[in-house]
């Protein structure tokens, strides 16, 4: 391919560099080819899954804090599997987890370290 791609801010541009894979930003393929490799990403998972363009979210309930650890990292190396199978990567930085209670029992928020091996 002899695609060229370069970054402008304001006046200042990079220098030009030639493109082997990808697509476009803004091209009208973008979002039917993002559809399309993601398609059969909530087979990849036993986790509720939302999604918005390429932003995902599992979504994981438990009532025992442990467990819910347990199965985070379960399905964080379910997905993380399913992106090596598919040539995706993971953004680590850009990957968080939140935890919601109700009640007032406390907990110990120590114990989570959803890092696995991905």
């Amino acid at each position: 391919m002899n695609r060229k791609q370069y970054v402008q801010i304001g006046k200042t541009k990079s220098d030009i560099e030639f493109m082997n894979c990808g697509v476009p930003q803004g091209s009208i393929l973008g979002p039917l080819l993002c559809l399309i490799c993601v398609n059969d990403i909530s087979k990849s998972t036993n986790a509720h899954i939302l999604s918005f363009a390429d932003d995902t979210s599992l979504v994981i309930s438990d009532t025992d804090i442990s467990i819910l650890y347990q199965r985070a990292n379960v399905e964080m190396n379910n997905l993380f599997e399913w992106f090596c199978a598919n040539g995706l990567s993971l953004n680590k930085n850009k990957t968080k987890y939140m935890v919601f209670k109700g009640g007032t029992k406390s907990v110990d928020f120590n114990i989570l370290d959803i890092s696995g091996e991905w």
